[in-house]
């Protein structure tokens, strides 16, 4: 219901324009023939109704798309775009950003949830005015029930008061009975105007937008405006060959069935309906329009078209070789996202504030949290990532584009040094084995225009996202420009197996690991690293501050780690454990105590994705004692 809703919108706010510009020029407008300005208000209805995406430079439109679906369903801060800078930031500021700011931890946008309500809303108000001409159209096909006919399709009706036409594909004309001839026989030329002009279809179809856009204040005013206009049009053909005695015996047959002032309706098609005291000064003051004023009355028809039927144009940035992609902008450099989206931040990598409008660009980011490089320069770092809506990560670092949910965007800077990351692309299982064959003389150069991922300073610090299953790791010192040659360059697969298969064994040795593990399910459940104290001698003097053991935890899923002793604690003995960041041994970030009593210790709060030490003491000698290190989540890395 909300894309319902926000398309009606969008085009109630694109015809708005056009029919407040009506509105405005009325009192010019009139002294034009009514059919033009019935013309007019038929133009009105083609932009309400029909998707309009012709673009033009002499388009009067501010904007195409006031509220955009996909910003309300994926903006951090969803953002107006009317086309009139002041109202934009008006809203945008004082609206938008303090009560519909997205929250990662719900799964629908606030404005989203509105816009839905808003849509149930838009459908019951459609429904009662609908239900309104119904129950109207009954009531008069009641009322004329008993009518006589006359001739033709022409009744006569004790129950009616003042002439009309009912019915939209066989209309009927019903008279009072007590007309007398003379009046009878304008009332019947004004009929038959309508007949001829098929007002009784324009009239309905009228009502019928109205029902569907009566949520946009100005089509009401239309709609009063564009049944009076079908009426005087109705009078200028009635009353084009009459003289002026005849006119002014028109005029009073007007005035003799001239109604009290009632509600717009859908239906009859009533002779003294609307505006009877204009109808009547028009009427008496009647001239045929000279040429030339119908020749401007046509000009004015297509000027208005072209200005409030096109889109203004889209504005298009210089290019030199193709269309460029959407792109964020810090200072002099511009930023594109070439690369997959990943679930958790890379190593290294803090936050560095909200993506302001003028670094937006064409993105629709603003607003968004964004993370740069520890140390880069936060004016113009090298690459940075944004928390953003996109694809659906099926695997760490591995998004599915078909769905939707938040995640970690790479946004690369552009220019001379940095063009080969446009060509960057994700590495697939052919590549692999087509890597495989050149074995040992595989280097980092090999690998540095594939997708990859910084992860840290430990076993693998690059990896290779391939599919949900299989990914690759490389270990090493990473630089692309020598010859230098990786660690290792494992192929491992997701299934708890545990098994692995170097590149430099060939691309047999790569094509039969693929084979064996392919069909393999994805392991899902937690895994947990057993460190065993006495595998590690934890033990220490009486007083050390020495630690008997560290280990390397990277926490890929959660901002948890827990360190769990799995076996019994002797009474008295104590194990502290400390949290560090990997690059900083010198000050602990955490820490906690296992005893007998408090078996365990849960580090909390920390930041995903990141490569942490755990350091373990012991103030007493213990025995026998295994601790478990984990991120409570899923598979982990941990070493020495």
């Amino acid at each position: 219901m909300s894309a319902v809703f926000l398309e009606l919108f969008n085009r109630a706010v694109s015809a708005g324009w056009m029919i407040l510009a009506l509105l405005i020029l009325r009192p010019v407008l009139q002294k034009i023939a009514a059919w033009v300005r019935c013309l007019l208000w038929g133009l009105a209805a083609v932009r309400l109704v029909l998707p309009i995406r012709i673009e033009s430079a002499w388009s009067l439109v501010p904007s195409a798309e006031t509220l955009s679906q996909n910003t309300v369903r994926y903006d951090a801060v969803p953002q107006l775009t009317s086309g009139i800078e002041a109202l934009n930031s008006a809203v945008n500021e004082r609206l938008m950003a303090p009560y519909f700011r997205s929250d990662a931890a719900v799964s629908m946008n606030p404005l989203h949830f509105w816009t839905e309500i808003a849509g149930l809303v838009w459908a019951a108000g459609c429904a009662a005015l609908l239900l309104y001409a119904l129950v109207r159209l009954i009531q008069t096909k009641r009322r004329v029930r008993e009518a006589a006919l006359l001739r033709e399709n022409i009744w006569l009706c004790d129950a009616v008061a003042s002439p009309f036409i009912l019915g939209v594909l066989r209309p009927r004309v019903y008279l009072p009975s007590g007309l007398d001839g003379t009046a009878q026989d304008y009332v019947l030329a004004h009929e038959r105007a309508h007949l001829a002009r098929r007002d009784h279809w324009w009239k309905p179809l009228g009502y019928l937008l109205l029902a569907v856009y009566w949520f946009q204040p100005v089509c009401w005013f239309a709609y009063r405006c564009f049944c009076q206009d079908l009426e005087l049009a109705c009078d200028e053909r009635a009353v084009r060959e009459l003289g002026l005695a005849e006119r002014k015996a028109y005029s009073s047959a007007l005035l003799s069935c001239a109604t009290a002032g009632r509600a717009v309706l859908a239906c009859p098609l009533a002779f003294g309906e609307v505006g009877v005291k204009e109808r009547v000064k028009r009427v008496l003051n009647y001239k045929k329009p000279a040429f030339w004023v119908t020749l401007i009355a046509i000009l004015l028809c297509t000027l208005l078209a072209v200005c409030f039927l096109t889109n203004p144009k889209t504005a298009q940035e210089p290019t030199t070789a193709g269309d460029l992609p959407p792109m964020l902008t810090f200072g002099e450099a511009r930023y594109v996202a070439p690369e997959k989206p990943v679930t958790h931040l890379p190593y290294g990598y803090i936050r560095a504030g909200l993506v302001t409008k003028e670094q937006s660009g064409d993105t629709n980011l603003q607003g968004h949290d964004y993370f740069i490089h520890e140390g880069d320069d936060p004016d113009m770092p090298e690459d940075l990532y944004v928390w953003q809506e996109c694809g659906t990560a099926v695997a760490v670092n591995l998004v599915d584009s078909t769905q939707r949910q938040w995640a970690y965007v790479r946004w690369i800077r552009t220019g001379e040094d940095n063009a080969d990351h446009f060509t960057a692309k994700l590495l697939t299982l052919d590549d692999v084995v087509f890597l495989a064959e050149k074995g040992d003389s595989l280097t980092w150069g090999d690998f540095e225009n594939y997708d990859s991922q910084e992860v840290g300073s430990g076993l693998y610090i690059r990896q290779y996202p391939i599919d949900e299953l299989f990914s690759l790791g490389l270990s090493g010192q990473w630089d692309p420009a020598s010859d230098d040659v990786p660690d290792r360059i494992i192929l491992s697969a997701r299934d708890g197996t545990g098994e692995v298969v170097d590149l430099r064994d060939g691309a047999r040795a790569v094509e039969a690991y693929i084979a064996a593990h392919e069909k393999n399910p994805v392991e899902r459940p937690y895994s947990y690293l057993d460190l065993t104290v006495s595998d590690y001698n934890l033990t220490a003097p009486v007083g050390s501050d020495d630690l008997a053991l560290t280990a390397s935890v990277l926490s890929t899923n959660t901002t948890r780690i827990r360190v769990e002793a799995t076996e019994d604690v002797e009474q008295g003995a104590e194990i502290y454990v400390y949290l560090y960041n990997a690059e900083d041994m010198e000050n602990a970030i955490q820490y906690g105590l296992i005893t007998e009593e408090n078996r365990s210790v849960l580090f909390e709060n920390l930041t995903s994705a990141r490569v942490y030490r755990v350091g373990i003491g012991v103030k007493e000698s213990s025995a026998q004692v295994s601790v478990d290190i984990s991120d409570d989540s899923g598979p982990d890395e941990a070493w020495d």
